[in-house]
């Protein structure tokens, strides 16, 4: 099933590169404007049936804390 969601997503994603990150283990339709700022659609839940075709909202605060704690322990390298 979840081979197959991934297909879905890829397609309802179309011909833009979808966001994946292997350190997460996350694959989200997101982009980056810069450093700073993430765009995406609204995430849904992943018991929701809109999760096949929309970025699953626990991907999405995984991939969001995964970012603060690496902005937080590049602020403190960066002060020492």
């Amino acid at each position: 099933m979840a081979q197959m969601t991934k297909y879905i997503q890829r397609v309802a994603s179309g011909p833009k590169q979808r966001f994946r990150d292997p350190e997460t283990d996350t694959d989200l339709d997101l982009s980056y404007i810069s450093d700073n700022i993430i765009i995406m659609g609204y995430p849904t839940p992943a018991n929701n049936y809109q999760a096949v075709f929309r970025n699953n909202q626990d991907q999405v605060r995984k991939l969001l804390e995964w970012v603060t704690v690496r902005r937080r322990r590049e602020l403190h390298d960066n002060s020492q």
